[in-house]
């Protein structure tokens, strides 16, 4: 619905107008709806919003211009906040936007029109901060009494999500961005040099309608300008020279992070191919026109079928096999079974207000009631309002493999050590279902509520977990709470457990074998699971470290310790140390950064 209205406004027919033009706007919404980009990129619900309501936004903010109208302004606004979701959009849309504001001062040809379009603009912006107050006056408290942007506004320079592909060039130009959508997504029987034809027309049509179509001329090379910036973005991040200067943007540049997935941007390019599609479509359809040429709309009928075809797409497996193999159709709706909702329902109701719960799930699975599913933390979504032991941030779970990495006899110690009351584990994958096996093998955990893809166990002897730490901070040796105030709210998640009976309290000492940002604890228990966390739950808990793999070992270089493992926790690094068994570990053997 929204390329339509682009359609229709960009080529100047939003009163009416030769019925081939309006052929090809429905052509354009089509290609816009059902391209292979739409239906298998656009995973996550922010970037849909931006990717479906790029369209509106341009065609009001065109109307909002050429009309010098208010309410298209205002309109223009709305549309823009609820496209905001997506903040990849958002930084996009915004610099289209302001590049549009700019031709039309130039072209205003006097001072009063200036004024005007000046006036509608200023409309839009205010429109738009209304709706995003409530993001931008805490942010802009946050920066004001922290002497500084808000650390969510970065993100890691490693933090990027970049595509391996050998020919990242011929995947973007095919609205993919990845190989393994441009080799298997494509119907049965197909080779994969004719899928890759078919994937490459609809860029060619965008020349084709430079050539053809003399009167839109402007509109279309503005269009291929917009698909050649994601397309180039996308076809160099992987190269050298580039890479750098794209992880110094996200992680140095307010709003970088939209940059942190260039092939989610694709879907500026896929605007620009649905115009050349349907300015093709128009143009073949007006040749062979008997149809006076009388400015006469469409009709609402074609639309409304239209929209049924695409809602049909959308919704039926059918199109698995009409579009794509089913093994990769992960786009299609399907209903999450009740095992997950009937035991996370009975944990909430009998859970006391501060109890702790650890839920073991993994980042990005697929689970075993759909081998094309891929979910991310299902469990720990789903029960916000239950104190539940995070990593990244508190709707997040740890991965399985930390308690994999613990003898049988240590489960119950590292368990304990999170202070949680019960644990539950999502057995949907083989990993989940061996951990589960695992825990109702102790007679430490106490099975309660169980379903097809939840187990839950009742911990026996549940530990204290460490208090937050607060302003204490402030005053530890060698800790410059300037640099590292991120951190000064938080430490880690970790138990006083065994310390020794003549110091039972937990001491932060400075340690001056390390930098500032670091502190030592004077005693530690002899299994545990220590997650580092950002005091604001950025991706980025490494940043003091200089937020690089490289820091990183700096740092864990300087800890002397063989009982330290490291890995790798959703997008940003999570840290795991555990005892090896039977090896007593004596006070003050563990430094962590704040």
């Amino acid at each position: 619905v929204t390329m339509y209205l682009f359609f229709g406004v960009a080529i100047g027919a939003t009163r009416g107008s030769i019925p081939h033009v309006w052929s090809g706007a429905l052509t354009a919404g089509l290609f816009y709806a059902l391209n292979p980009w739409a239906m298998a990129r656009v995973e996550h619900l922010g970037v849909l919003a931006g990717y479906a309501l790029a369209p509106a936004v341009l065609a009001t903010a065109v109307l909002a211009f050429r009309r010098q109208s208010r309410r298209f302004a205002v309109a223009t606004g709305l549309l823009l906040a609820i496209a905001a979701v997506s903040p990849h959009y958002l930084a996009y849309v915004t610099i289209l936007l302001v590049a549009l504001l700019m031709w039309r001062l130039i072209r205003a040809g006097s001072v009063g029109v200036a004024r005007r379009h000046l006036g509608n603009a200023a409309l839009g912006v205010l429109a738009f901060l209304a709706l995003e107050a409530f993001v931008l006056a805490p942010s802009i408290a946050s920066a004001w009494l922290g002497r500084g942007l808000p650390a969510e506004f970065a993100a890691a320079a490693t933090d990027l999500a970049l595509g391996s592909s050998g020919s990242p060039w011929l995947d973007a130009l095919m609205l993919t961005g990845n190989a393994r959508w441009r080799a298997e997504m494509r119907p049965g029987g197909i080779g994969a040099w004719a899928w890759t034809v078919v994937g490459l027309a609809p860029a060619a049509t965008l020349p084709v309608a430079l050539v053809v179509n003399r009167t839109r001329r402007t509109v279309t090379a503005s269009l291929i300008a917009l698909a050649a910036l994601p397309i180039a973005l996308a076809g160099v991040a992987e190269l050298p020279g580039i890479r750098p200067l794209l992880e110094a943007a996200v992680a140095g540049i307010p709003g970088g992070r939209a940059l942190r997935e260039p092939d989610k941007l694709l879907g500026l390019a896929a605007l620009a191919y649905a115009w050349g599609v349907g300015m093709v479509a128009a143009t073949v359809a007006g040749w062979g026109s008997i149809v006076p040429r009388r400015r006469a709309p469409l009709g609402a009928i074609p639309i409304v079928l239209a929209f049924v075809l695409v809602l049909v797409a959308y919704t039926t497996p059918a199109v698995a096999y009409f579009l794509w193999r089913p093994a990769v159709a992960n786009w299609l709706p399907r209903a999450i079974p009740a095992g997950y909702a009937a035991v996370l329902d009975a944990v909430r109701a009998d859970a006391a207000p501060d109890e702790r719960v650890l839920v073991l799930e993994s980042d990005e699975r697929v689970p075993r009631w759909d081998a094309t599913r891929l979910l991310r933390h299902l469990v720990t979504r789903a029960m916000p309002s239950l104190g539940t032991v995070t990593v990244r941030h508190p709707v997040n779970a740890y991965d399985v493999s930390l308690l994999e990495t613990l003898a049988d006899e240590d489960l119950a110690d590292g368990v304990a050590s999170t202070g949680a009351g019960r644990v539950i584990v999502a057995r949907d994958t083989a990993a989940g279902e061996a951990l589960a096996a695992r825990l109702a093998g102790r007679p430490e955990f106490q099975p309660e509520a169980t379903s097809d893809v939840l187990a839950v166990y009742r911990v026996a002897r549940p530990g204290q977990p460490l208090a937050w730490a607060t302003g204490a901070l402030t005053a530890v040796a060698g800790y410059d709470p300037a640099v590292g105030r991120r951190g000064a709210a938080v430490v880690v998640d970790a138990a006083v457990g065994r310390c020794p009976p003549a110091d039972p309290s937990l001491a932060l000492v400075g340690d001056p074998a390390l930098d500032r940002h670091a502190v030592r604890f004077a005693c530690l228990p002899r299994q545990y699971l220590a997650p580092l966390r950002a005091g604001t739950g950025t991706s980025s808990d490494w940043q003091e470290a200089d937020g690089s793999p490289a820091g990183l070992a700096r740092w864990l270089a300087a800890l002397r310790s063989a009982n330290l493992r490291v890995t790798s926790q959703g997008y940003g690094l999570g840290f795991a140390w555990t005892g090896v068994p039977g090896q007593f570990v004596p006070p003050g053997t563990a430094t962590f950064r704040l």
